[in-house]
């Protein structure tokens, strides 16, 4: 899991940085989340599939079904988001927010991406 978190911490620092400092400045907060979660995720899958998992399926899968779980819980991402944004102190604290949504994300993520590319 160290490997995971190692790489996870790249695509995470790629996703909270450009919602940080572009995205969430530029459109509405929930296509910030999408557009973040997406960089994270693209750099994510390469890594993992680098340095992390052993892939046992055709590498065109493992992306389709690494590309599908990543979608589904970057969805569940941005309306998390959302909800939290409107708590106040989530509201006035949005990168609280953003850690919590991304903390969610990385337990679902490692689970999902160990069965896209072992099973």
């Amino acid at each position: 899991m160290t490997k995971f978190g190692t790489s996870s911490l790249l695509g995470t620092a790629a996703d909270f940085l450009s919602f940080s400092f572009v995205f969430r400045f530029f459109m509405p907060l929930f296509w910030a989340e999408i557009c973040a979660a997406f960089i994270g995720m693209v750099i994510n899958f390469f890594m993992q599939k680098r340095f992390v998992f052993t892939l046992n399926r055709k590498p065109t899968n493992a992306f389709l079904l690494s590309v599908a779980f990543s979608l589904a819980f970057m969805y569940l991402g941005a309306i998390g988001i959302k909800t939290l944004s409107e708590i106040e102190f989530f509201a006035q604290h949005l990168l609280i927010a953003k850690v919590i949504v991304m903390g969610s994300k990385f337990v679902l993520n490692y689970f999902s991406k160990r069965w896209v590319f072992e099973k």
